[in-house]
């Protein structure tokens, strides 16, 4: 793929089996944090709740399971592009609990035992915000309804040049342009681009910034408002990436229900639909 000034760029794909991989290793790496909790609360609920038998091995279930059953749905939401918040919530309600009751166990133990026990169970919800975060990341690229990050500059050339980087700067905002090569040249009138010319070439970088055919697909079926693989194959292809109808076909079947894109208006400058969809 190439950039507004012919240069070769990666298209930055990243496969969403990628998710999978995390998610496993998300799994692992939390089950530890929470094995060494489960036996600190055992050890509270019997010494602190009187609990005998088989009872004190409830108290781990009440939190550090609930904790990863919570876990588990907010993983699910931001994999599926759905509303985590309330889930989310659960993980630290359940994580805190238990850091409490990891705690007052500690305290039995030693100074160590009161600060190792209760950092168990936030660090794995640490753990899980961290991973969550990149996650949502992909999920978005890959479903087309996140704007690539604009370009960037480093401090020497603000320094050294500011009228003209910060006229580049300008361009990239008001035409969404994420390389600073594209952006100067823009700016520096060094190619005799119009505005048509210029939102082409932004969404064709943004389609090759996505994991799949079937993802563009999707993000032209959003764009134009489309549903009929015809027209979604014709605009693929006259943005250069050009897929098959049976591909498109199946990619639309699997599609979400969206709600029809909105034209933005830039004051005369590219008009470049976007979608409304934000998680």
């Amino acid at each position: 793929m190439f950039n507004l000034t012919g240069r070769p760029e990666s298209s930055g794909r990243r496969p969403r089996w990628i998710i999978a991989v995390i998610g496993a290793a998300l799994g692992v790496v939390i089950l530890a944090p929470v094995a060494l909790s489960f036996s600190s609360l055992v050890a509270w609920a019997e010494a602190a709740l009187g609990l005998n038998g088989p009872w004190p091995y409830i108290v781990p279930v009440a939190l550090d399971a609930a904790a990863l059953l919570s876990m588990a749905l907010t993983f699910h939401a931001v994999t599926h592009a759905e509303s985590a918040t309330f889930p989310r919530a659960l993980v630290w309600v359940f994580a805190l609990g238990s850091a409490f009751a990891n705690h007052r166990h500690g305290e039995t133990v030693g100074p160590d035992a009161a600060i190792f026990f209760p950092a168990m169970p936030i660090a794995a919800a640490v753990l899980l915000e961290v991973t969550l975060r990149r996650v949502r990341r992909t999920v978005l690229a890959e479903l087309g309804v996140t704007e690539r990050p604009l370009a960037r500059f480093r401090l020497v050339r603000w320094a050294r040049f500011p009228r003209e980087t910060f006229a580049a700067w300008s361009t990239a905002v008001e035409h969404g342009l994420s390389s600073p090569i594209d952006a100067l040249a823009v700016a520096a009138r060094i190619e005799p681009l119009d505005a048509d010319e210029i939102a082409h070439a932004v969404e064709s970088r943004n389609l090759a910034a996505l994991p799949s055919d079937a993802a563009r697909v999707r993000r032209a079926a959003t764009v134009t408002g489309q549903d009929d693989p015809g027209p979604v194959v014709a605009w693929l292809g006259a943005h250069g990436h050009p897929v098959t109808l049976d591909a498109a076909r199946s990619a639309l079947r699997r599609r979400p229900a969206a709600r029809p894109p909105v034209p933005v208006s830039t004051n005369g400058h590219p008009v470049i639909v976007r979608s409304p969809e934000t998680l």
